[in-house]
């Protein structure tokens, strides 16, 4: 229940921040695993679209990491890491843990969510 609502809280924050938007603005959750798949990503996922609905904000959703791109991530508020187990350190190549970086540095929102914290722990940053 406290993850819900630090989750809830944080997306207000970032939200908040993004009411100048000519149109509702987006949030990406990516729930890509490498390790060990949590049964409650389809929920979570469900509870953020909701969310989505009831705060004007739109969802999308993906396991593909192609999407972390510069250009594709300017389109978007927030990132969400949803679950995302990994112990590989292969979430994300090289390219697209920049393409990260410089979405969080632009200042735009980053949350992890759960096994978010136990992901990708090698990265230099």
């Amino acid at each position: 229940m406290l993850h819900k609502r630090i989750l809830f809280i944080s997306l207000l924050l970032m939200l908040s921040i993004s009411r100048s938007f000519a149109k509702p603005p987006k949030v990406l959750v990516f729930s890509k695993i490498t390790y060990y798949y949590h049964e409650s990503i389809p929920d979570g996922i469900a509870a953020i679209q909701l969310l989505g609905k009831q705060m004007h904000f739109d969802v999308d959703t993906t396991k593909d990491a192609s999407k972390f791109t510069d250009e594709n991530l300017k389109q978007y508020a927030a990132v969400i890491f949803l679950n995302t187990s990994d112990t590989t350190g292969a979430l994300l190549n090289d390219a697209q843990q920049m393409a990260l970086m410089h979405f969080i540095e632009s200042g735009k929102g980053y949350v992890g969510i759960h096994a978010a914290a136990d992901a990708e722990y090698q990265w230099p940053w």
